[in-house]
């Protein structure tokens, strides 16, 4: 990312980049070149979504683009409307912020603010998050902010020195708006310099800069790094790895019987249906066994018998599945 840099007193100072006549391109460009806000859960390993190789394969432009959902497109249509209800709510006045904000030190790390908060009672310049979900995640937001909400604002506060933020939530249920909230947020210095920083460094450092993806986090994962296996190659399992597989062999032990016995249970059931689709007692229904619409079934052989050249032309290479055996 280009920066303007002033040098004062020996520090050097990141100028925020407008954001007014970039192009979407342009914007999602910026975006690659540092780990913003929507980044950290992930690259701590507290995101549901997204794993820290995610964020890696995003930032050296490797991930397919992602296009814009519904819901996505409903939340920026949104957000003037609830930054008004957040000033109705509080009293506080909010400003668009059409910036990429960097940090002073560490220009790899930007933040792109949805609003700023201008107080009215000496504390300065905060932050305003805004957030639009289902009210089935309402729960979550009663007791404390949910952890990667809580990492994204915390790392809005590091990169532009602010100390205090607001989170502005509606909440939507099938019959429309259900609920708005409004969440104040302080600034965690031990938290940003104990865990965040320091994670979020090494990451860029180890990671980014030298073109070395990070360990799998999750299946998908393992997939997109080692697509094939290497054929006799051995790896070492460490202790706490050989806990791991043999308590695995224990459950797997443990299921086995039980597995015999549900497959038992479910033909007696099965069974019992005759040709009916939905079973009752006393009138409730307690199960169903339905059979799915007919379908057209190409017949792959009797094509390729017939048309043996044909067919050779429609092959391709589908890479195979691994298997896990616990011997």
């Amino acid at each position: 990312m280009q920066t303007k840099t002033l040098n004062q007193n020996k520090t050097s100072v990141q100028f925020p980049i407008s954001k007014k006549r970039m192009s979407l391109e342009e914007w999602r460009e910026s975006r690659r070149r540092g780990i913003g806000s929507s980044d950290c859960a992930a690259v701590l390993g507290l995101d549901n979504y997204k794993t820290p190789l995610d964020v890696y394969l995003d930032k050296i432009g490797e991930a397919p683009e992602q296009e814009e959902t519904l819901k996505m497109r409903f939340g920026l249509e949104a957000e003037p409307i609830i930054a008004r209800m957040f000033e109705q709510k509080t009293g506080l006045m909010v400003h668009n912020d059409f910036k990429i904000r960097i940090h002073p030190v560490y220009p790899f790390l930007i933040a792109n603010l949805d609003r700023t908060v201008i107080s009215n009672n000496g504390r300065g310049v905060g932050i305003l998050e805004i957030k639009t979900t289902s009210e089935a995640y309402q729960k979550t937001w009663e007791d404390e902010v949910p952890i990667g909400y809580y990492v994204q604002i915390q790392h809005q506060l590091m990169v532009t020195g602010y100390k205090y933020g607001y989170f502005a939530i509606l909440f939507f249920g099938f019959t429309g708006v259900k609920d708005f909230q409004v969440v104040e947020v302080k600034r965690d210095d031990s938290f940003i310099k104990n865990t965040l920083l320091p994670r979020l460094i090494d990451f860029w450092m180890m990671h980014v800069q030298t073109r070395v993806p990070p360990e799998p986090a999750n299946l998908n994962d393992l997939k997109v790094l080692y697509p094939r296996t290497t054929t006799g190659k051995e790896v070492e399992a460490r202790a706490e790895l050989l806990e791991i597989v043999n308590r695995l062999r224990e459950v797997k032990e443990t299921l086995k019987p039980m597995e015999k016995e549900k497959e038992k249970l479910e033909e007696q059931v099965r069974i019992a249906f005759l040709d009916a689709e939905i079973l009752t007692h006393q009138g409730a229904m307690i199960a169903t066994y339905k059979q799915s619409k007919d379908t057209l079934k190409f017949n792959q052989k009797q094509f390729e018998t017939e048309n043996p050249e044909l067919a050779q032309r429609y092959y391709s290479i589908v890479p195979g599945s691994r298997r896990l055996l616990i011997k």
